[in-house]
């Protein structure tokens, strides 16, 4: 008797997640005009929260791609045997507060970078350019 009980307790469960999935996903489709007030309210904060979520990303992305260029402009720099080939990446580290502090070596600063990561569960492996 017990195991009928924990059956129909399963299917009760999976019944409910169904559900609260097949609301989210009317809540997403359907125009604000169809819901009621506190639904539409919900649509609207979670539209809000989309875009500033989508704003954040647009953000990071613009950041890493400035980043990426002044790293570029540093190597190239130091290709062409300019005088001061990091004047770009140490004017982006200082405007950005960013800055090592003295006595920090690069290989610690590396170390905990690579903590951080692993610590986050980021994958760090170099990605293989493609021609």
């Amino acid at each position: 008797m017990k195991a009928r009980r924990t059956r129909a307790a399963v299917l009760a469960a999976e019944d409910r997640r169904a559900r609260k999935v097949a609301y989210q996903v009317a809540l997403t489709a359907a125009p604000a005009s169809c819901l009621d007030e506190s639904a539409s309210r919900q649509l609207a904060q979670e539209r809000a929260e989309h875009a500033r979520t989508r704003d954040r990303l647009m953000l990071l992305q613009h950041r890493h791609a400035h980043l990426l260029a002044v790293a570029r402009a540093a190597v190239a720099d130091d290709r062409d045997h300019a005088q001061d080939p990091v004047i770009h990446l140490r004017a982006l580290l200082t405007r950005t507060g960013q800055m090592p502090a003295e006595g920090r070596h690069a290989r610690e600063l590396l170390a905990a970078t690579r903590e951080t990561v692993e610590m986050a569960g980021l994958d760090m492996k170099p990605r293989v350019a493609r021609s």
